[in-house]
């Protein structure tokens, strides 16, 4: 039989076609370009004159079943984001039992999907997730609770205006109109920092699991 390169290739790209059969078809028809494309460009970069030089390089990129497995391999760890979700879930609210949030902290650092950036992020803002944001907010109402306490014991003077007791605000109302917004800004951040945060991780997860899938 006469030596024909492209028949040696097509032959090739057929049997790694094949061998990605279990491979949904889209994913099996870009490995197979990938490798098409990696044939063309080592044929262009050295020109292949002999029947031994072109098995020598299909054997350098590799068997068809070797290729699918690795396919499959990649495509299993793409897909099977367990691990990821689970970091998220307990990086938000596993701080209300606070070991939660260590655990998701530990799964966050040890995931291959997030850059050591995206780590810092989800580590440090906003630490405990939506516990922290529980925990200020409910001291924060149980001060104003109080507050309103000691304005309804105020006690009434001689002359008949009431005195503050000694322990309650004397701020002006338009100062404690000031504050009171800045604490309902201050509460919505709190409570929105851990949220974002979260979806920061879950946008910049499925991005990476795009890329390695196109790898």
């Amino acid at each position: 039989m006469s030596y024909d390169p492209d028949e040696f290739i097509r032959i090739y790209l057929r049997d790694l076609d094949s061998a990605l059969g279990d491979l949904p078809r889209n994913r099996r028809r870009e490995v197979v370009e990938e490798i098409a494309n990696h044939i063309a460009e080592e044929r262009s970069e050295h020109p292949i004159e002999t029947r031994a030089e072109l098995l020598s390089m299909l054997e350098r990129i590799g068997d068809p079943a070797e290729i699918a497995a690795e396919a499959r391999d990649r495509s299993a760890t793409v897909h099977s984001s367990w691990h990821e979700i689970l970091a998220l879930i307990l990086l938000l609210v596993g701080g209300f039992f606070v070991i939660g949030w260590f655990v998701g902290l530990v799964l966050l650092w040890t995931s291959v999907l997030w850059s050591t950036r995206d780590k810092l992020i989800g580590t440090f803002v906003f630490p405990f997730g939506l516990a922290l944001p529980f925990v200020v907010l409910t001291f924060a109402l149980t001060t104003t609770t109080d507050r309103t306490t000691c304005i309804s014991h105020a006690q009434p003077g001689p002359q008949g205006n009431v005195l503050p007791a000694s322990n309650c605000d004397h701020g002006t109302s338009l100062l404690g109109w000031i504050i009171g917004v800045i604490g309902v800004a201050a509460s919505v951040a709190i409570v929105l920092a851990p949220i974002a945060t979260t979806i920061y991780l879950a946008r910049r997860m499925n991005r990476r699991k795009l890329a390695l899938a196109g790898a």
